[in-house]
């Protein structure tokens, strides 16, 4: 079967595609599409600039690049890189940058020449054109790392724990040209950690999701999954949270991401035994 996977070129997209592809890539055929998008919000304060750093700048900046460069670090850890994961299996990922109407034109015509049976879109930055996936035999889908219709929007783990619920949805729905509003398929649901950081949570969130879509996997090969429709003005849509809701956050205990815990992170991608300040020596963020 041929899948169509967006995603996005960050920390929580390259696990969801080591995840992914290992587990669909024997049985199936699986072009990848990275979006790399930075939207308003996502800069110019120090928690965001903090957590943008730790789950996109350092791994595109400088650890991919020194994995991908150095024979030293090969056959890298229990992650790999987008190139390597790529490589070892022989999928090429194509990059889509961070312009809208470039982007789109390209997932066009990836599709059309493609021709994919299902399209799951995961993290991925831009609305996917409906001549993409409504073509699609098999279904297409999108998680989404909120409970949909209650958590609606591009953060909705920061929002969720911002109003402390104990349990953290990641939803399975339809794609539909307006964001969030897919029939929903099924929700994985995860209890919140509030001793350790946002970055921790999502990772949880999104593994959650991902193994629920995988344990669906057998359904979707016999065509495309039922789901139940949202009623369009239900629940509520949550904005990328600015530096004031950061900041409230902070002082209700959250933290977005910290040295600590996102180093044991991306230490996955090393060799066993390796220490992430061999590959970069000077990788913690430093606050302007």
């Amino acid at each position: 079967m041929r899948i169509l996977l967006l995603s996005k070129a960050d920390l929580f997209g390259n696990c969801i595609l080591n995840r992914l592809v290992p587990a669909l890539r024997r049985d199936n055929e699986l072009a990848i599409c990275l979006s790399d998008r930075i939207f308003r919000n996502e800069r110019g304060f120090s928690d965001i600039d903090r957590y943008m750093y730790y789950t996109r700048d350092l791994l595109l900046d400088r650890l991919f690049p020194a994995l991908d460069g150095d024979p030293r670090w090969k056959p890298g850890g229990k992650l790999l890189s987008f190139a390597a994961l790529g490589e070892k299996h022989g999928i090429p990922m194509t990059p889509l940058g961070g312009n809208i109407e470039l982007a789109r034109q390209a997932t066009r015509e990836i599709a059309a020449e493609f021709r994919p049976e299902v399209v799951f879109c995961c993290r991925h930055d831009f609305i996917v054109p409906p001549d993409v996936f409504e073509p699609v035999m098999f279904g297409a889908y999108n998680l989404h790392s909120g409970a949909v219709p209650h958590y609606r929007g591009p953060f909705c783990s920061f929002w969720s724990m911002m109003n402390h619920d104990e349990l953290v949805g990641c939803s399975l729905h339809t794609l539909k040209e307006k964001v969030d509003t897919g029939d929903v398929v099924d929700t994985a649901w995860v209890k919140a950690d509030y001793s350790s950081p946002l970055v921790s949570n999502l990772l949880n969130i999104y593994s959650a999701g991902v193994g629920m879509f995988l344990g669906h996997w057998k359904r979707i090969r016999r065509g495309p999954l039922p789901g139940m429709p949202q009623t369009p003005d239900s629940g509520t849509y949550f904005p990328q949270p600015d530096a004031a809701d950061c900041g409230k956050f902070a002082r209700r205990g959250g933290c977005l991401a910290n040295a600590e815990r996102c180093g044991e992170i991306l230490e996955q991608y090393l060799p066993p035994g390796v220490r992430l300040e061999e590959a970069i020596p000077d990788w913690k963020w430093k606050e302007a």
